[in-house]
């Protein structure tokens, strides 16, 4: 009877020393790794993330900067596995990154067209009239406390522990809760009134 032995092949090592390879020849070697890499890592992080196509091309164009930068300073002196998957792990971070950014982004737009609607400042020709009307609307909808929340807070520029104080709140993190929410709930009065014309 013969036995064959079952021959376990060691992991390949990747074909190409990218850490050599851009330390000697940088230029030629991040063309390769775009070539390489570039349409499959843009369009995994597009479907995995629900991202533009352009956001996932900014975003893996960062990944190859920021992978780059750590060879050159010698943060990354080895590969324990392929260069795709390294620079799809930095993207990961990236993507977190850019998802914060929007949200502070979206936070700050949101505050500032409250201030403008309850200041009156309808003059700024970047808030349009219907965007103004819109939100006047949404404002009468979610009613009190949540209108007179907000028009204390920003059109009186009241802090939340004076809105506290007089409305006689728990405390000032209840106030700022409850502030968070009837921001919500504004977002959601004019999301509902823009896909509910008449």
């Amino acid at each position: 009877m013969n036995q064959t032995a079952t021959v376990i092949k060691p992991l390949v090592k990747q074909s190409i020393d990218w850490i050599a390879s851009l330390k000697t020849n940088e230029h030629q070697t991040l063309k390769q790794i775009y070539s390489t890499y570039r349409s499959s890592c843009a369009a995994l992080i597009t479907r995995k993330y629900q991202l533009t196509e352009d956001e996932s091309k900014e975003i893996f164009q960062l990944s190859v900067i920021i992978l780059y930068d750590n060879i050159m300073s010698s943060k990354l002196e080895e590969l324990h596995y392929d260069l795709k998957n390294y620079i799809l792990g930095i993207a990961h971070n990236k993507v977190y990154e850019l998802y914060r950014r929007k949200k502070r982004e979206q936070k700050l737009k949101n505050e500032t067209l409250i201030r403008c609607y309850l200041l009156s400042e309808s003059e700024d020709s970047s808030v349009s009239e219907e965007l103004i009307a819109k939100l006047q609307n949404a404002l009468q909808k979610i009613g009190d406390p949540c209108s007179h929340i907000l028009q204390l807070f920003y059109y009186k520029n009241y802090s939340l522990s004076d809105i506290t104080t007089l409305l006689d709140y728990k405390n000032v993190n209840t106030t700022k809760n409850l502030k968070y929410k009837c921001i919500k709930r504004l977002q959601k009065a004019i999301a509902f009134s823009s896909t509910h014309k008449s």
